[in-house]
């Protein structure tokens, strides 16, 4: 992905920064075109730690009542 292909940020992302891209299409040498996508990077990782968390409990609450705690 090129520099010209992100959309213009406040501030442009470090190359250790996670962007959210969509691959647009594979060549056949190995090449991939893409392009930046929509969704909110952090937002989306924010959620899902949620979830996980929720999950993680419910499987403690049901691990703790099958053991008998």
């Amino acid at each position: 992905m090129h520099w010209s292909d992100l959309r213009k940020h406040p501030v442009r992302p470090k190359k250790s920064d996670l962007i959210d891209v969509e691959i647009l299409r594979s060549h056949e040498d190995g090449k991939i075109d893409l392009r930046e996508g929509e969704s909110d990077l952090l937002q989306l990782m924010a959620q899902f730690e949620e979830q996980s968390a929720k999950g993680l409990e419910e499987l403690r609450e049901k691990n703790k009542e099958s053991l008998g705690y």
